[in-house]
C-alpha cells in the first residue's frame, strides 16, 4: 500500500483522473508486486488476494471489480503482451523498491510510459507453448524443511538457467515448480531436456540432497479467443505434468507436431482422458538421456485412464 501511495503521490499518475485502461494496467503492476512479496514471505499467501483488493480499491475501482481482478489476474496475462509486461514490471519494481524506498514514483511512471505506448503491429501468431516443471520430493522429504528448501532453490536455479538459454519466460513460481512459456515450441523441449540433464548431474555423489524433476509441455495455435485458448493450453499442460513421473518429460501431440524435423526422440505413451477435453489427448515422452523405452514405464497411468 505504501509502495502504491508513494508511486502515485510522487509521480505523474493521478488516481482521480486516471482512465480505466491505466487503472487496469496499475492493477496488473500491483499483482506482480504482490506475488514477489508473497514469495519472499512478506505477505501471507492466504492474505495476498485481500491485500491486492485493498490496493486496487485505491485506484477507485468498485469493490466487486477489484475482487474480480485480484482473483483472476492470471487469466489476463497472456491475452496481450502488454499485460504480461506490466505484471513483470511490477515484479521488478517491488524488488528495486525494497532496497530503495525513493524509487516508487520513477518505477510507476516508467511502467505506465511503456503501458501507454501505441500497440505494435504483431506478426501472425505462432503456437502458444506452456511448460510446467515440477520438482519431486525424495521419500520422507515432506517432513524435512532443510531438504525442501535446498531442493526448491536448486530446482529454481536449474529452471532459470535453462529458460535463459532457450528463450523461455517464467510466468510464475508454484509451491512445487514453475510455469513458463516459449514462443518456439522446440525451445521448450530443448529447455526441458537441459533441465533433466542438469538435475541428473546435480545428484551425482550426493544422494542426501538428490532432486528429481517431472515436466509437462502443451502447445496450441491462437485464435480469436486467445485468452480462452491460453487457458486451455495451460490447463492441459498442468494435467500432462501430473501424468509424468520423476525424470520424465511428457508432451502433447501438438508439441510433437510443432517439433517435426527437430532432433528429438518421442515415445508414444497412449491417449489420456483429461478433464475438459472432448476426446482423449495423446501424450508422448521425450527421451533426454539417449535411450528409448518400449512398453510401460514408471508413471504410466492406471489402465482406466488410457484409451
Amino acid at each position: 500500500m505504501t509502495f502504491l501511495k508513494e508511486g502515485l503521490d510522487g509521480g505523474k499518475a493521478d488516481k482521480e483522473t486516471m482512465d480505466n485502461f491505466n487503472r487496469f494496467g496499475v492493477s496488473l503492476f500491483l499483482a506482480g508486486a504482490s506475488e514477489v512479496l508473497t514469495a519472499q514471505g512478506k505477505i501471507n499467501p492466504g492474505s495476498q488476494i485481500k491485500i491486492l483488493v485493498e490496493s486496487i480499491l485505491v485506484l477507485r475501482f468498485k469493490k466487486s471489480h477489484a475482487l474480480n481482478l485480484a482473483k483472476r489476474y492470471e487469466e489476463y496475462l497472456m491475452a496481450d503482451s502488454r499485460y504480461m509486461q506490466m505484471f513483470q514490471a511490477g515484479r521488478a519494481a517491488i524488488a528495486v523498491y525494497l532496497s530503495d524506498h525513493t524509487a516508487a514514483p520513477r518505477l510507476l511512471d516508467e511502467a505506465l510510459g511503456e503501458w501507454n505506448k501505441p500497440k505494435a503491429v504483431e506478426p501472425e501468431s505462432g503456437p502458444t507453448t506452456v511448460m510446467f516443471a515440477n520438482w519431486v520430493r525424495a521419500t520422507g522429504g515432506d517432513e524435512d524443511e532443510d531438504y525442501n528448501e535446498r531442493a526448491s532453490e536448486l530446482h529454481n536455479r536449474i529452471v532459470e538457467d535453462a529458460l535463459g538459454a532457450h528463450s523461455g519466460l517464467e510466468v510464475k513460481r508454484l509451491p512445487d515448480g514453475n510455469m513458463a512459456t516459449f514462443s518456439q515450441t522446440s525451445d521448450g523441449v530443448s529447455a526441458a531436456i537441459e533441465m533433466q540433464k542438469k538435475t541428473a548431474l546435480s545428484n551425482q555423489g550426493d544422494d542426501a540432497s538428490s532432486l528429481q524433476m517431472k515436466i509437462g509441455i502443451n502447445a496450441g495455435l491462437p485464435n480469436d479467443t486467445e485468452s480462452d485458448l491460453f487457458g486451455t493450453v495451460v490447463r492441459f499442460s498442468a494435467q500432462i505434468v501430473e501424468r509424468a513421473a520423476a525424470g520424465q518429460i511428457y508432451v502433447s501431440e501438438m508439441v510433437k507436431g510443432f517439433c517435426k524435423g527437430a532432433n528429438f526422440k518421442f515415445q508414444d505413451r497412449g491417449a489420456y482422458e483429461l478433464p475438459g477435453a472432448e476426446d482423449p489427448v495423446k501424450i508422448y515422452e521425450v527421451f533426454w538421456n539417449g535411450g528409448t523405452t518400449d512398453g510401460p514405464v514408471a508413471g504410466d497411468p492406471p489402465a482406466e485412464e488410457k484409451t
